[in-house]
């Protein structure tokens, strides 16, 4: 037979199912007799609203570190690859220097100047990129673009077009490189 589940506020005279009655999912749930009091949906929404904003809070911080965590991650990055480009121009200077010295000895014309003054302007530029940090330099293009746009500009359309080589030449290599090994491969 039915017996009572609860004699609590909530369910009172509510009975369990007998063995032969099918049981229910939400068999012996407790249903409030009564709607909600005002005081209750209060503290609802004041429970909803405090969660809400406790996940809203855990939310913005974990955004915080993933905006942390990559800024930290790309500067290292960049700096790493700022290394590596100081030492490319420091290359490229002491190629010029070589250049220099065999023009030299063989031109007259004044071109082994204009190539030392070359030479000059890479190391000091390599010399720059090892001394500043990454947000320095940003500044002072930033500087120099507000003073001097026209040279801004054509020094961004210089680098441009030479990336723009140094991309294509790289591209090329990796081809040739990927033709032999497949050939390799192959044969």
């Amino acid at each position: 037979m039915d017996k009572p589940v609860s004699d609590g506020p909530f369910n009172p005279g509510v009975s369990a199912p007998s063995r032969d009655e099918p049981k229910s999912a939400f068999a012996g749930t407790a249903i409030p007799s009564q709607p909600y009091s005002k005081p209750d949906i209060r503290d609802l929404q004041s429970t909803a609203n405090k969660s809400a904003g406790e996940v809203s809070d855990k939310a913005r911080e974990a955004a915080r570190n993933v905006a942390q965590q990559t800024t930290h991650l790309a500067q290292s990055t960049a700096e790493s690859r700022k290394s590596e480009i100081a030492d490319g121009i420091a290359n490229i200077a002491r190629a010029l220097k070589h250049t220099r010295s065999n023009l030299a000895q063989e031109d007259t014309s004044g071109l082994p100047e204009y190539v030392d003054k070359a030479a000059a302007q890479f190391e000091q530029f390599s010399g720059y990129l090892r001394g500043h940090e990454i947000r320095e330099m940003i500044s002072d293009v930033e500087q120099t673009a507000r003073k001097e746009p026209v040279l801004f500009l054509g020094g961004a359309f210089v680098l441009g077009f030479l990336g723009m080589r140094f991309f294509k030449s790289s591209a090329a290599g990796i081809d040739s490189r990927e033709s032999a090994m497949i050939n390799k491969v192959n044969t």
